[in-house]
């Protein structure tokens, strides 16, 4: 498993209410988006696509669709879901966006001011030790952390920065209320 969000479910029982007690994981061992209702003990393989064919590292819930990052293809992958967080039947996998110039693409966040399909570096890139081997994003909540986009790494534990720097694994929190996309 590699990456995990959680999703909205619906409950008749309680006023309609929604709950966040279910997540959908990346399993980017057997190619696949599962998820897993804590409340009713159930888990189940949601999405089995071929799209996800090249180790999904990642799952984010946004606007309505389950989106990917898939680290082989380059690509940022999404399928629309209902209010429950399953896939649509009636809907097929779309790419949103390649990012041919990178090694693997791990995790990463969006935020609701970017509408139109493109992406941009907040911090580090190939061979900087600002942010080396990030493995994890997620936007802040509440309104003095919506611009801060909290990263953790590895440290380059697994591919070292010009083959042989690393350092300690660490959470870092980047101030994007300045950029423009």
């Amino acid at each position: 498993m590699n990456g995990m969000t959680s999703v909205p479910v619906w409950r008749s029982s309680g006023g309609g209410e929604q709950e966040e007690v279910a997540v959908v994981v990346a399993d980017s061992y057997n190619d696949q988006l599962i998820r897993v209702d804590f409340v009713a003990g159930q888990n189940e393989v949601v999405l089995d696509v071929l799209e996800l064919y090249a180790h999904p590292n990642a799952t984010f819930l946004y606007n309505d669709h389950t989106y990917w990052p898939n680290f082989e293809r380059l690509t940022i992958d999404r399928i629309a879901i209902d209010r429950n967080g399953y896939p649509l039947k009636s809907e097929t996998v779309s790419t949103i966006t390649t990012i041919p110039e990178i090694q693997g693409i791990d995790d990463f966040g969006t935020d609701s001011y970017n509408e139109n399909n493109t992406y941009q570096s907040a911090a580090g890139g190939i061979g900087s030790l600002l942010l080396p081997s990030c493995t994890a994003s997620a936007w802040g909540r509440g309104k003095n952390h919506k611009n801060i986009l909290y990263v953790t790494t590895n440290g380059g534990m697994v591919s070292p920065i010009n083959g042989t720097i690393v350092e300690p694994a660490k959470v870092a929190a980047v101030d994007t209320s300045q950029f423009v996309i």
